[in-house]
């Protein structure tokens, strides 16, 4: 563990209020590092949907690039990524979604947030994103 990670354990044991926000939004500290995000996509007809698992964070930016320069490059009128394997996301995680968002609407296509809940429901919520994407459950 990172002498930065450590002293970040140290103050969220002894600040109650910093406690509960990290609860809330970030559903917990944890002892783990950081797990990166997986992908699968599956393509049917006019609908690429692109299963993601893991954590959703900064260090995914150059992998999630890459995954949506492939999606553009391939035509379909519906892009849909799952959320629902997803148990954290952060700001720049949901910055990449507003890319992924902006890219599909260059190809003419409708991007979809599927299946999102807990910690990563609530940031999308508070983010406002109901009104930038199509959400489903």
């Amino acid at each position: 563990m990172s002498e930065y990670r450590r002293r970040q354990k140290f103050r969220l044991k002894y600040n109650p209020a910093i406690e509960r926000f990290s609860k809330y939004f970030c559903g917990g500290t944890s002892d783990q590092e950081e797990d990166s995000v997986n992908y699968k996509t599956q393509q049917n007809d006019t609908t690429i949907t692109t299963e993601m698992t893991g954590r959703f964070t900064f260090s995914d930016h150059a992998v999630f690039r890459k995954l949506i320069d492939e999606l553009s490059a391939q035509s379909s009128a519906t892009q849909v990524f799952d959320l629902s394997g997803i148990e954290f996301i952060d700001s720049a995680g949901l910055g990449m979604l507003l890319l992924a968002r902006d890219e599909g609407e260059k190809n003419r296509a409708t991007v979809i947030l599927r299946g999102a809940k807990g910690q990563v429901k609530r940031m999308l919520e508070v983010a406002r994103f109901d009104t930038l994407f199509q959400m489903e459950d």
